[in-house]
């Protein structure tokens, strides 16, 4: 079985917890690898969320766009940002 390796971020109480398999994904122009990882909540502190709070996870990426013209680097980015509602599950994806 192949070792995955995870990039972890921590609330500084550990309540919280963020894991990705990567933290850079490239664009290669025929699209970017999924973007896949795992967020996890400390159950006992989960509980004591009201029952009409929700818990959303949002992603920003920064894309970085390098062409090399006449000896010049021209560097371009696009700033993407997407939430998620992870609780209370619902389908609805919310893009800002």
């Amino acid at each position: 079985m192949p070792s995955i390796t995870l990039v972890g971020k921590h609330s500084k109480d550990k309540v919280l917890s963020i894991y990705t398999d990567k933290r850079v994904y490239v664009d290669e122009g025929d699209g970017v690898d999924p973007v896949t990882g795992i967020v996890r909540i400390d159950p006992e502190y989960a509980k004591t969320f009201p029952p009409e709070y929700g818990v959303f996870c949002s992603i920003v990426c920064y894309f970085i766009y390098e062409c090399y013209e006449y000896d010049t680097e021209i560097i371009d980015h696009t700033l993407y940002e997407r939430s998620i509602q992870l609780f209370p599950k619902s389908d609805a994806i919310a893009q800002v």
